[in-house]
């Protein structure tokens, strides 16, 4: 099993723990934005782009997701799988609760992320207070 890092810019400094690590790059999927560098161009994981480009349609919406996450998380793991649920609502049509389930691997240890989200269009109305908590650090 190898060390992994995360550095951060904020006040915890570098993320050492597996699981933390997992849930930062999950939370990082969520709040970035796509053009947000010139200098890693095409190569930033973003919930946010996905919706706007691929929303509309969702085998290709799922299979962005995908995509992207495993891109992000194999950058730091290996073998990672995820799988995505997206479940609409059926009173408005735009709500959709999307269920993310992320395993990877460092060396023998297996990490597990689950996570659940609900979007309205473009933006993030839920997630679950996990997240929540760690974004506030």
């Amino acid at each position: 099993m190898q060390k992994k890092n995360l550095p951060t810019l904020s006040s915890i400094g570098v993320i050492e723990n597996d699981d933390n690590i997992v849930n930062r790059l999950f939370l990082y999927f969520l709040a970035s934005e796509f053009s947000q560098t010139f200098f890693y161009e095409n190569y930033v994981a973003s919930l946010k782009y996905i919706i706007g480009k691929y929303g509309d349609d969702e085998i290709e919406f799922k299979s962005k997701i995908i995509d992207s996450l495993k891109n992000m998380y194999d950058r730091y793991y290996e073998n990672t799988e995820v799988s995505v649920l997206i479940e609409n609502n059926t009173e408005t049509e735009s709500i959709k609760k999307l269920t993310f389930d992320v395993i990877t691997y460092n060396g023998d240890k297996k990490i597990i992320l689950s996570e659940t989200i609900k979007i309205d269009s473009d933006k993030i109305i839920y997630s679950n207070s996990k997240l929540d908590d760690l974004y506030r650090r």
